[in-house]
């Protein structure tokens, strides 16, 4: 601990005279790394609110809740939505997360026996997209070839009146691509593994949502024999690799009516890649832990018709890569790396009878890194930022709107407006016409009776 608190001290004495620039990295500690955050992203919903998505994560919807197992109101009644496929809940540059911006997103949950029972559904993909043929080869072998993509991710949500359940099942661009002889695979490759995860959610202390979650990522298989079109396989080569799982606890503390916690624990990494050849010993390599801790504190302000969320948080993550090797000779050592990025964020929302609008921004304080490898070690730092994935492609605000003609009846729809706002260059203008577009894919309708 001691020795961690002097490479802080360092790090920030140092950062005093390059405030904002990167020690350079010594060749290769730096590389390699997947996020565990990022390793275990179980959700199968990928479509968010207005509110959330332009609002900066600080604000909330039916949209988010009724697939959530801990959130869901099991006195909804009936609701359904329509919607597109923003990446996440807080990037508003991008608007598609799978390869074809027609692929449908829509959710449902009703509650049963006065919210004594409660299912929810959400469904975003295109079922599946593919071709095959097949013919017969110099008059005696049957060949065939399949090649399907999955595009699917499906989220069941079952509740009672104190706790939900919801399993998540991803098939994001699998492909499936199968050679075959006289009904024999002699090649067969699966890319892009589908995941599986089952969380559980309940209120504890009776203010305190609690939800944990534990999930699975198939790996990517290869076969190769050394068979072909001609000639059935007598010989099996397969490797899989990819494989993943982990466990993600969550928990929302109430502070005051005006302030809450809410602190999410991942833990988890990928399995080691395993190559069974068509002849000789088994070859594995890779691997790789990682635990990480998220809290952001929120502040809700209030003036009139405004409501402004001030957010600042903390990421703190350590990982590990095994860089294990059977076939090497000797022991390759583990990597590891530690990174605290300390953050501010901003929502705000402006109401006016059945109309809201929303937007934010965010700061990254600064964001440390620390790589170590036997005796060997070496650092990246860099200081307070704006945060571009909080803002539009042209590093501007964007706004979302929320639209309730009739009570219930909610559109939401991103807007970009003839006013520009830079916050990195604090600069404002306006176009000389206004005018008015909506971005693709950012469209939300919901209703709930």
């Amino acid at each position: 601990m001691k020795k961690i608190l002097l490479i802080l001290a360092a790090v920030l004495l140092v950062s005093g005279a390059v405030w904002g620039q990167a020690a350079v990295p010594a060749p290769g500690l730096d590389t390699g790394f997947t996020s565990v955050r990022e390793t275990l992203d179980f959700s199968a919903v990928k479509t968010v609110s207005t509110e959330t998505r332009y609002g900066n994560g600080g604000f909330s919807s039916d949209i988010d809740d009724f697939i959530h197992p801990a959130y869901f109101n099991p006195q909804i009644g009936t609701f359904f939505f329509l919607g597109g496929f923003p990446s996440n809940g807080t990037n508003v540059q991008t608007s598609d997360f799978l390869t074809n911006n027609w692929a449908v997103s829509f959710g449902f949950a009703k509650s049963f026996n006065e919210g004594a029972s409660y299912l929810g559904i959400y469904y975003g993909g295109s079922l599946v997209e593919g071709t095959a043929e097949g013919h017969t080869v110099t008059g005696s072998s049957d060949y065939t070839y399949s090649n399907l993509t999955w595009q699917n991710s499906l989220a069941l949500l079952f509740g009672t009146s104190s706790f939900g359940i919801r399993l998540d099942l991803i098939f994001n661009n699998v492909n499936d691509e199968i050679h075959m002889v006289n009904g024999n695979v002699y090649e067969q490759e699966i890319t892009s593994g589908a995941s599986l995860a089952l969380t559980f959610g309940t209120t504890i202390l009776e203010t305190t949502p609690l939800w944990i979650t534990a999930g699975f990522v198939f790996p990517q298989t290869s076969i190769t024999t050394d068979g072909d079109q001609d000639n059935n396989p007598t010989n099996t080569a397969t490797g899989t690799i990819g494989a993943a799982l982990g466990l993600i606890i969550g928990a929302e503390f109430s502070l005051s009516e005006t302030s809450t916690l809410t602190c999410e624990v991942y833990a988890g990494g990928s399995l080691a890649d395993t190559y069974v050849p068509l002849t000789g010993d088994t070859v594995t390599e890779g691997g790789s832990f990682g635990v990480a801790f998220d809290a952001i504190f929120t502040k809700t302000l209030t003036f009139g018709n405004a409501t402004v969320k001030i957010m600042p948080g903390a990421y703190l993550e350590f990982d590990q890569n095994t860089n294990s090797d059977s076939s090497a000779s000797e022991t390759p050592k583990p990597t590891s790396k530690f990174n605290l990025a300390p953050r501010l964020d901003i929502g705000f929302r402006y109401t006016h009878e059945i109309l809201s609008i929303y937007t934010g921004f965010g700061l990254e304080l600064f964001n440390w890194n620390v790589y170590f490898q036997d005796k060997d070690s070496q650092w990246t730092f860099s200081g307070i930022s704006w945060d571009g994935s909080k803002l539009s492609a042209g590093q501007n605000l964007y706004f979302g709107v929320t639209f309730e003609p009739i009570e219930n009846l909610v559109f939401g729809m991103g807007l970009q407006t003839g006013l520009v706002i830079n916050p990195r260059t604090m600069n404002m203008s306006g176009a000389s016409t206004a005018s008015l577009n909506i971005p693709t894919g950012s469209l939300t309708i919901s209703y709930k009776f």
